[in-house]
């Protein structure tokens, strides 16, 4: 009896069947985000989806806690520009872009500052998806979007050598 393998064709057929979705993982854009996100989930850490819309002065620790169950957040006291009190902790990705670290910031009980960085790699992407889920920016340097309960902010369309990669809300003064 003649083996599967001993007819070219299908031995071709077999090898493409096996190595095309290996290319996509490495080559294609979309399977090295896929790729990432995967690896950096399987070594544990949470992915988040995080509706900027939701975002609000009002929500406590107690909120964001409730509303990220899959996240482990350390909260400490901290005295930083944008409050007293810090919730972080590592993630894989937010809202399926590859991250390295999530930062809530509260002044008392009030969500004043969420800090999100991601993989450099993927600012163009993240601006794409920001374009495609809340329009234009209303400001271009830095990129501005109105969001929730205040605002998105990144460093720009191209990240320069010193900027870092990250997001940024920040609440609505109340003046705004």
């Amino acid at each position: 009896m003649k083996s599967l393998f001993a007819k070219p064709l299908l031995r071709t057929l077999l090898m493409m069947v096996a190595m095309v979705p290996l290319f996509w993982l490495v080559l294609a854009e979309e399977g090295r985000r896929q790729s990432d996100i995967f690896f950096l989930w399987l070594f544990g850490k949470p992915t988040i989806s995080l509706p900027f819309d939701l975002l609000h002065p009002s929500l406590t620790p107690a909120d964001v806690v409730l509303k990220l169950p899959d996240v482990a957040l350390t909260c400490s006291a901290l005295a930083t520009d944008f409050g007293d009190r810090v919730c972080q902790s590592p993630i894989a990705a937010f809202n399926s872009v590859p991250a390295n670290h999530a930062a809530f910031f509260f002044a008392g009980e009030q969500l004043r500052a969420v800090k999100l960085n991601y993989q450099r790699s993927y600012h163009t992407y993240l601006i794409g998806r920001l374009l495609a889920a809340l329009g234009e920016p209303v400001a271009m340097l830095p990129l501005h979007w109105h969001a929730g309960g205040g605002r998105i902010l990144l460093a720009g369309r191209e990240l320069q050598a010193d900027d870092e990669p990250a997001l940024l809300w920040l609440a609505a003064t109340p003046t705004e």
